[in-house]
């Protein structure tokens, strides 16, 4: 018989910081199964509306950001757990909880971790929705953060650049 998961780790801190090195050092060990980012929580909370925070109703980006997220992981069977009456950010985190379980239990790991950066934003609500969750957060210096978004926003831009120029003249 198999049981839930030993530790549900959430890797969150600022984007650039670590957490990807990080995860993928944790990923090594065999009793762990890494999940790539989700940003599940994020697309559950709607924190516009404050009817949606007072009584915990999910956002109306929950579903389709939960199908989007099975499907990038390989396993959009298990689509199947979610009800089409999920109305709760509860209902939605469970499931989701229950997909990340089920998932590191196939692989007879006892460890998972979802890294998603911005979940340092909703810890509060991880806390409150998800029995047993840790989080482990990255602190890196706040100038080493910036120079490194900085270094991958000229890229981009030099990226984007070539891409519209190579348009425009085709």
């Amino acid at each position: 018989m198999q049981t839930a998961p030993k530790q549900r780790i959430f890797l969150v801190g600022c984007p650039r910081s670590g957490t990807t090195l990080l995860q993928s050092l944790l990923a090594a060990h065999p009793d762990i199964t890494s999940f790539p980012e989700s940003h599940f929580f994020r697309h559950l909370i709607d924190n516009r509306r404050w009817l949606h925070r007072t009584f915990g109703i999910a956002s109306k980006r929950a579903r389709t950001r939960f199908e989007e997220f099975l499907c990038e992981i390989g396993h959009d069977e298990m689509q199947k757990y979610l009800s089409n009456f999920a109305l709760f950010m509860s209902q939605y985190t469970n499931i989701f909880i229950k997909v990340l379980d089920t998932l590191t239990e196939n692989q007879e790991n006892k460890i998972w971790i979802e890294k998603t950066p911005d979940h340092v934003l909703y810890i509060d609500y991880i806390e409150k929705l998800v029995e047993n969750a840790k989080f482990i957060h990255i602190i890196r210096n706040g100038a080493d953060v910036v120079a490194s978004l900085y270094v991958i926003g000229a890229s981009v831009s030099a990226v984007v650049k070539t891409i519209y120029i190579s348009q425009i003249i085709s």
